[in-house]
């Protein structure tokens, strides 16, 4: 027990010192659709590092304390996740940025022109799934490493939240991948999925990562072409 508590103490020691050299900024900015320009809301921002996460106000504004060597992510459904930082910016306590969003489908009459992605850079797409940015990774544990602080990383609230994102990533990037297979379907007269129902086609489906990422052009096409004969009869639709 003793040594226990002189281990706390020292971790408070070397935690303390480290905040003093390591002070935290604060980021303000906006969140804008690249497309349209117009401020976005509900989007998140998120430190994977500390497990913090600031919702957008609803004018597409945001503010958020970090350390400048952080590197932070911009989630919201139906656009292309976004990571960010300042750390090669001169130091400063506080810094306004603006950020653009590219939105991975497109809703309502507007129509706005973006470049398609054919099979084989789906399949480049589909073999990366699983990858993580080196943000989200779990620490490894070194040989230098004490087992109370293994013990604490494994356990630890912070370590917690970052296998949340790691699966929020995972996620991302999965279904990015089911959106260009639909685009790709569409324009080759293969099925014509609505893009107001792809979220809930791939949630009919149901299939896994590995579906995506281990199986043919032709087993994925076969097997989305026959889940949505099924899915189109069961809402209604048209094809």
């Amino acid at each position: 027990m003793k040594h226990f508590l002189v281990f706390c103490l020292l971790l408070s020691a070397a935690t303390v010192a480290h905040a003093q050299q390591n002070p935290l900024i604060l980021i303000k900015g906006e969140i804008k659709d690249i497309d349209t320009r117009r401020n976005l809301s509900s989007a998140s921002i998120i430190n994977p590092k500390y497990g913090i996460t600031e919702v957008l106000m609803p004018d597409g504004t945001f503010s958020i304390k970090a350390k400048q060597s952080d590197t932070l992510f911009v989630f919201l459904p139906g656009y292309q996740t976004i990571r960010f930082s300042v750390a090669d910016s001169v130091a400063q306590p506080e810094y306004k940025v603006t950020l653009y969003m590219q939105g991975m489908i497109v809703y309502g009459p507007t129509v706005v022109v973006k470049p398609k992605k054919g099979l084989e850079q789906i399949e480049k797409d589909r073999n990366a799934l699983g990858e993580i940015p080196r943000e989200f990774q779990a620490n490894k544990v070194s040989g230098f490493t004490s087992p109370l602080s293994a013990l604490y990383e494994l356990v630890s609230s912070e370590a917690q939240q970052k296998k949340k994102l790691r699966e929020q990533v995972v996620e991302d990037n999965r279904r990015k991948v089911f959106y260009a297979l639909f685009d790709y379907y569409r324009d080759n007269n293969v099925i014509y999925v609505p893009e107001d129902h792809y979220d809930a086609f791939i949630d009919y489906c149901d299939l896994p990562l590995e579906f995506l990422k281990y199986n043919t052009d032709y087993q994925i096409t076969k097997t989305l072409v026959d889940q949505y004969n099924k899915y189109s009869r069961l809402t209604g639709i048209i094809k």
